[in-house]
């Protein structure tokens, strides 16, 4: 029988790919989560979702990428969905079964169901873009009502970075986001430094218990001093790999 594994399981949801790690709690060090016909090497999986009808359970990850490379049409195929989920200013292009919130939402279920049942989660961390932070936090605490775990806790993406390279807290550090399909470049202030207070997962669930909405828990998430990004990303630097190969290439490659 294998052993358990009690501790705390964090998902970084990225617009191409997204990253999963467990930290065991008598252990410092994380390891990579594997799950079969989802991950496309440990820890990693490819951020897409294949739904065709709510009488079939969809398909995330890999499986989803082979169905759509087995399939004449990408109706059901759904990607690049994470950048529109609690953004309100960017233009939804509907052309897909599901809208983006809807994407995030199979996904991170059938991920979830999906978890080696080895690990014992007690905390949940999530990761959330700094830009819409407020909007995707409420698509996460509408979320996270569905999820079995005592403890979920919800830290901004800049300071996630800075406390895994760790930074001191205070520092003003600028962040290059290089995704597949965007590239985005933050510069902000890390919450802390000179006898201030430094940054702290926000809680969206404790004990069991919903506290997204306790008025008394300040978000301490990265200040944005300046930022800018372009729609320019991994997938069009591969295009352009292509059409300068192949010159006159009348096909764009599928994602």
């Amino acid at each position: 029988m294998e052993e358990s594994l009690s501790g705390t399981l964090a998902i970084d949801l990225g617009n191409t790919n997204t990253v999963i790690a467990f930290q065991d709690q008598k252990d410092i060090n994380s390891v990579l989560v594997e799950i079969p016909n989802i991950t496309s090497s440990p820890g990693v999986i490819p951020t897409a979702v294949w739904f065709e009808e709510p009488s079939k359970i969809p398909k995330i990850g890999i499986s989803a990428l082979e169905m759509r490379d087995n399939s004449n049409s990408d109706l059901f195929f759904h990607s690049n969905f994470k950048r529109l989920i609690g953004n309100s200013i960017e233009k939804i292009n509907q052309k897909n079964i599901l809208n983006p919130n809807e994407c995030g939402e199979k996904f991170f279920q059938i991920l979830w169901a999906n978890i080696p049942q080895k690990y014992e989660i007690k905390r949940l961390v999530l990761t959330a873009p700094i830009d819409t932070y407020k909007g995707y936090r409420e698509w996460l605490v509408n979320l996270c009502e569905e999820i079995s775990v005592d403890e979920i806790a919800l830290v901004d993406e800049p300071t996630a970075a800075s406390l895994g390279i760790n930074v001191p807290f205070g520092s003003k550090i600028m962040t290059l986001d290089i995704g597949g399909s965007t590239i985005d470049m933050n510069i902000v202030k890390i919450e802390g430094g000179e006898g201030k207070s430094g940054p702290i997962a926000e809680l969206l669930k404790f004990k069991g218990n919903d506290v997204s909405s306790i008025s008394k828990q300040k978000i301490r998430c990265a200040e944005i001093i300046g930022k800018t990004g372009s729609k320019i990303g991994g997938k069009d630097i591969d295009q352009w790999i292509v059409d300068y190969f192949i010159p006159g290439n009348k096909y764009a490659l599928i994602f």
